[in-house]
């Protein structure tokens, strides 16, 4: 694994510009930056982004100092405060399309913080999917186990669910609990799809109006499916896996890095996505890769001794941003402007009032729909910035 890793990294530090690396402080990037240095004794210089005291949940930036000092890295961090408004603009611009992945907001600027310094990046992105890194993997072996209750015990868990509170931290339980449990009876494949998506069959049906329902086609999950059944070793979990390397890699994380760097003039490069490393990587197990149910664990054990001890067992954070914190106050003057119930009606994309509810839930602390009203305002600021050039557009 080391090995492995070390000559991806070797690879993509062939460059006639200055390179850094963006150094989250989980264990992915800090493999990176270990490897990186086992290659070159030259200057390493690493880029975090971080919330201060405002979200220490949300915040790595200690962890990061820890690789940074360890590996003598010239380190470099960035608090984001959530002026979000100023930038939305740009982030749209840069993505030219609706995207609603809301760590496009740190990626951002962390890249526009790296491009200060040097013109290509090395990134950990490509860890959680090649080896086992998402808690969401894990929730598959529950849910072999949930599948076994009887189906009246399955369907009071999802009640259960229904009425446990939400959470502000990063680790939002009583959402994660919801989604286990929204589909009780649905295959394995149709349940971990479901869990990645913001807004199930369900939730669109009663937020789309008739206009726009007419639009939607069947199957968006088919891509999804056809993955899952590729899955081998005779363990579902494979199948996750191939999900998240089919469509979430390609389609979110790598986009969102390229896009947003690119929108800085600059370049960088996952070693974790070497056609070498998956390849090796689809031929382990899942158990071999998560031995004993610990997330990463094979890439934990192949750098145990060379990471610092507290950023091997801290526990996955993700580049995640405290958003609904953030909907609730600095961005509410934005979540106002975007989805006021007359441009919502205006538009005649998604009914008015249960953009309300959700707005309402969110804002009294009821219901965290942070996600899923990010999703709503990206929808209308890049309708804003792309189709309302001769006055609102509508599908009215």
């Amino acid at each position: 694994m080391r090995a492995g890793l070390r000559e991806a990294v070797r690879l993509r530090l062939e460059s006639d510009v200055p390179l850094g690396v963006f150094l989250s402080g989980g264990v992915d990037s800090s493999a990176v930056v270990a490897s990186m240095r086992e290659v070159t004794s030259g200057r390493i210089a690493t880029f975090s982004v971080g919330f201060g005291r405002a979200a220490p949940t949300y915040d790595e930036l200690p962890y990061a100092r820890l690789v940074a000092r360890r590996f003598a890295t010239e380190h470099h961090e960035e608090i984001l405060e959530p002026d979000v408004q100023a930038i939305l603009p740009e982030i749209v611009r840069g993505f030219d399309e609706p995207f609603a992945d809301s760590s496009a907001i740190p990626t951002y600027v962390v890249a526009q913080a790296t491009a200060r310094h040097v013109k290509v990046a090395l990134s950990g992105i490509g860890g959680d999917e090649t080896f086992g890194g998402y808690p969401r993997y894990l929730g598959l072996r529950v849910s072999a186990l949930h599948a076994r209750l009887p189906r009246w015990l399955r369907h009071a868990s999802r009640s259960l669910a229904a009425h446990l509170p939400d959470s502000a931290s990063s680790r939002n339980w009583a959402d994660w609990a919801r989604r286990f449990t929204a589909e009780p009876d649905a295959a394995p494949g149709d349940r971990y799809v479901g869990w990645t998506r913001f807004f199930g069959d369900a939730q669109l049906a009663i937020l789309t109006t008739p206009a726009l329902a007419a639009h939607l086609g069947p199957n968006v999950d088919e891509l999804q499916q056809r993955a899952f059944a590729t899955g081998g070793h005779g363990d579902p979990v494979d199948g996750a896996f191939r999900v998240d390397l089919a469509a979430y890699l390609p389609d979110d994380l790598l986009t969102m890095a390229d896009r947003m760097s690119m929108a800085s003039s600059l370049e960088v490069r996952a070693p974790f996505c070497d056609h070498r490393i998956i390849e090796e990587s689809l031929r382990l197990s899942p158990r071999a890769k998560m031995p004993g149910g610990r997330l990463k664990g094979l890439l934990k054990t192949a750098f145990a001794g060379v990471l610092p001890e507290e950023v091997l067992a801290h526990r996955k954070q993700g580049f995640m941003i405290p958003l609904g914190d953030w909907l609730r106050r600095d961005l509410r003057p934005t979540l106002d402007d975007l989805l006021a119930p007359d441009c919502v009606r205006m538009r005649g994309l998604f009914n008015a009032d249960t953009v309300e509810t959700m707005k309402l839930e969110h804002l009294t602390g009821a219901r965290t729909h942070a996600d899923r009203l990010w999703t709503l305002m990206m929808a209308e600021q890049w309708m804003r910035e792309y189709l309302d050039q001769h006055g609102r557009w509508s599908l009215r």
